[in-house]
């Protein structure tokens, strides 16, 4: 009588134990327990030969990982390595390091000659290509003579960013984007919603050139007006000039008034020439006269400003003084008075000799002094009084 043994999760006989182990270890085997535990019934083999076959079919052949930026950036870089074209030094070079085998034909030096030949032509007319394709990019752009043969020398990635940026017109909104009529309109438009305020609009000769100015720092370089914020996009330099409140144009520092100097005029604000009078001109032209320091500010023009030496205070017409925002630290300090003449030597006298006062302002005096002494004494037990207004959380049940 032969022994069998038997798959009770296949339902399978085998003739030997070899035969049953290795059957344990197929994926039939553990499909079928992986269907036991889940309460379902054994298939067969055929069946489960049809399966895989089904689902290796459906799963492509090899599993293609996420590809990242970086790889994404790696990969255009080789493949415009290959398709660009290579100078004929360069295939040469190739060539004679890698030599011929014995049994393959050499190329002549006419063969060479020609070859040469014909890669030169086709990197001169791959090159005027790309000199063209470079130049159409580059064309709207906007940008003066010596600033585009700069950017002629940059790499293409370069160049092919800058290629997706466009300059906003003198009359669009650089925050909004809003298309306005005219330069005046855009500018009362963006003074209106983002209170944008032009310096010096008395000297502003180049209206439309200080605005297309603006619209190629944020348009082009990404850059806020206020700050050296530079965004990753368009979008983001302006989120960060509306959450930063920076709609504005500096005006403020020497470098930054320079920055703007091409756009204005103040050759009206220059100072005119004083007449010199005939007293000086004459025999007194050795001697200074005091009055005559004093009587200069009469001399000045009426409807002029002026500033002091420093710099730092403006005089206007009327006669009244206005102060840098510099000196703000030293205009918002409160200063004692200076004493009248004669008035320090009586506060002497009276810290001295009391006696020498008034008695009956000394005793007013006193008395003011008590009162305030007095409210200060209560306002004082009243805030100790309020330490104990915390309330004390009790469980009411262990009450």
């Amino acid at each position: 009588m032969s022994t069998t043994y038997t798959c009770n999760t296949c339902v399978q006989q085998f003739p030997n134990s070899e035969t049953q182990r290795e059957h344990m270890k197929t994926d039939w085997h553990r499909y079928n327990l992986k269907r036991k535990v889940a309460g379902l019934l054994p298939i067969a083999a055929n069946v489960f030969a049809s399966k895989v076959l089904q689902q290796s079919e459906a799963v492509p052949e090899r599993r293609q990982k996420q590809i990242t930026k970086k790889e994404m950036k790696y990969q255009e870089r080789m493949a415009r390595r290959v398709v660009r074209p290579s100078s004929p030094t360069e295939s040469q070079a190739s060539e004679f390091s890698l030599g011929y085998g014995s049994g393959v034909d050499t190329p002549t030096e006419g063969d060479a000659i020609h070859e040469t030949a014909t890669n030169g032509d086709e990197s001169s007319d791959v090159s005027s290509s790309l000199s063209e394709d470079l130049n159409t990019k580059l064309k709207h752009l906007n940008l003066d003579e010596e600033t585009l043969q700069s950017v002629k020398h940059l790499d293409t990635d370069t160049i092919n960013k800058l290629a997706l940026r466009r300059a906003i017109p003198n009359t669009d909104c650089v925050v909004c984007g809003v298309h306005n009529d005219s330069v005046e309109a855009n500018v009362e438009h963006m003074t209106k919603k983002y209170s944008l305020y032009i310096p010096e609009q008395k000297y502003l000769t180049d209206l439309a050139g200080l605005m297309s100015y603006l619209g190629q720092k944020v348009g082009l370089g990404f850059e806020c007006l206020s700050c050296s914020f530079v965004g990753r996009s368009l979008e983001s330099v302006r989120q960060h000039m509306l959450m930063k409140g920076h709609v504005r144009i500096p005006y403020e520092s020497e470098d930054e008034k320079l920055e703007l100097g091409d756009f204005y005029d103040f050759t009206s604000s220059y100072d005119k020439k004083l007449p010199v009078s005939d007293a000086v001109a004459n025999d007194d032209e050795d001697w200074e006269d005091d009055d005559e320091e004093i009587n200069s500010d009469d001399e000045y023009d009426d409807g002029m400003l002026y500033t002091d030496e420093t710099g730092t205070q403006l005089a206007l017409p009327s006669g009244a003084r206005i102060g840098h925002r510099s000196m703000a630290r030293y205009y918002k300090q409160s200063l004692k008075p200076e004493p009248r003449d004669g008035q320090a030597t009586v506060n002497a006298v009276d810290i001295r000799r009391p006696d020498v006062r008034d008695p009956a302002a000394f005793r007013e005096q006193k008395k003011i002094w008590k009162e305030e002494k007095r409210v200060a004494n209560r306002k004082d037990a009243w805030e100790l009084r309020r330490n104990n207004f915390q309330k004390h959380y009790r469980d009411e049940l262990l009450q």
